[in-house]
């Protein structure tokens, strides 16, 4: 949540009502926050009709949150996103069976 926060505060100007995607990448989803780019979103204020979308795909999750919102862009589908990534490992470990 953070940093949307941080960036709606670093860009005063940010249309928060005009973004027409928030994807946020992880690399493990915590139970208690499913969809931690919803969250992060309303959080940061952005408007609930904003949608928004968690990408759990271990260690590329960022990478595809960003490429996601690259091609929303590029097809016209919106003029605004935002991509980021968050980490959640230092709390749920991995459940990895080691057989």
């Amino acid at each position: 949540m953070l940093f949307l926060q941080a960036l709606a505060s670093r860009n005063k100007s940010l249309p928060k009502e005009e973004v027409g995607q928030v994807v946020v990448g992880n690399v493990m989803m915590e139970v208690k926050t499913s969809n931690i780019a919803r969250e992060a979103a309303l959080g940061a204020g952005f408007p609930k009709s904003v949608p928004c979308h968690t990408v759990t795909m271990a260690c590329i999750s960022s990478s595809l949150a960003t490429a996601d919102c690259v091609d929303k862009i590029e097809t016209g589908r919106c003029d605004l996103a935002i991509a980021g990534g968050v980490e959640f490992l230092s709390d749920v470990p991995i459940r990895f069976s080691k057989k």
